[in-house]
């Protein structure tokens, strides 16, 4: 059962609408492959949970203040007394198993210790959880390795430590664990968990952009190609497919406040990011469909919700 569903990061979306708009330069685009990479091999790490059967609280992006400083945990799962943490490892690459640390192959250049991260997040946890009250659960901590191609030489067996192809093994011993009766106590950990839970407060990077460098139009949103309209639909040439009206404007509505949130989303506005390729009395209906406006005013403006 989830009781905190897994966003898309902010500062991705950001990126992914300007993007289709700018061509940023190699560092930017570099970071947000990074992020991008790491977001996709979470939901893919959710998608296989979800099918797992297990009928446990579960909890995705949870970030908690604690001693003047910050945990983070990509997902939580509650089972027995036992607060599960997964941490998601989407690194590619070949990496060298030596002692407590890895290093990677073959430039042997840095090193990173995720056994002594594990235990120390777990005994963090469990003594978070002394002070909010719920001494009874401790914690464990599991590192995911969700990229297909990451290769680990000279591993040694450690059950926290969790590779794509063990995937199945491993939900299936957590089944089997223990009970999975969900218990009144459960969801007031979890209720609480929810209640401690803050935004991310590390600074997020955006990328820069200008509204007056954007290019206008409707993007697709499989290719990002600037389409064409006509008889109350969208057209991509490059994809050879059509896309509703109505759904494309929601999604550039909600683009257009994401971008530019301090903007007024009027439709004279919206017929100059569209470039006029909608006509602007079929944009002040649509409008008037999607979002009523807050007050009369000669100029109405519309607040979509952000993508």
């Amino acid at each position: 059962m989830i009781k905190k569903h897994r966003r898309e990061p902010l500062e991705l979306q950001v990126f992914l609408c300007a993007s289709a708009r700018k061509n940023f330069p190699p560092e930017d685009n570099f970071y947000f492959h990074h992020i991008y990479n790491d977001y996709k091999g979470m939901v893919r790490f959710d998608q296989f949970l979800n099918r797992a059967p297990l009928d446990n609280l579960i909890l995705h992006n949870l970030t908690f203040e604690y001693r003047r400083s910050y945990i983070h945990v990509d997902t939580l799962l509650i089972k027995a007394n036992t607060v599960h943490l997964f941490e998601m490892c989407t690194r590619p690459g070949s990496y060298y198993a030596k002692g407590d640390y890895w290093y990677p192959y073959p430039e042997m250049d840095e090193r990173w210790a995720p056994h002594q991260e594990l235990q120390d997040k777990a005994s963090l946890f469990t003594s978070f959880l002394r002070q909010i009250g719920f001494s009874s659960f401790t914690a464990a901590s599991h590192l995911m390795c969700m990229e297909p191609q990451f290769v680990l030489y000279n591993a040694q067996p450690d059950p926290d430590v969790v590779f794509a192809g063990q995937l199945g093994s491993f939900f299936a011993d957590l089944v089997l664990d223990s009970p999975p009766d969900v218990t009144e106590q459960h969801h007031q950990l979890a209720d609480r968990l929810l209640s401690l839970h803050i935004e991310d407060p590390s600074d997020r990077y955006t990328p820069a952009y200008e509204y007056e460098e954007l290019a206008k139009g409707v993007t697709c949103e499989k290719c990002a190609t600037m389409m064409t309209f006509d008889e109350n639909q969208f057209h991509c040439a490059p994809c050879d497919r059509s896309w509703k009206y109505d759904t494309t404007m929601q999604r550039l509505i909600g683009e257009f406040k994401l971008l530019f949130p301090e903007r007024r989303a009027t439709a004279a506005a919206l017929d100059d990011w569209c470039a006029g390729t909608v006509p602007l009395s079929t944009i002040r209906q649509s409008l008037k469909e999607y979002s009523p406006p807050r007050r009369p005013s000669k100029t109405t403006s519309f607040f979509m919700e952000s993508l």
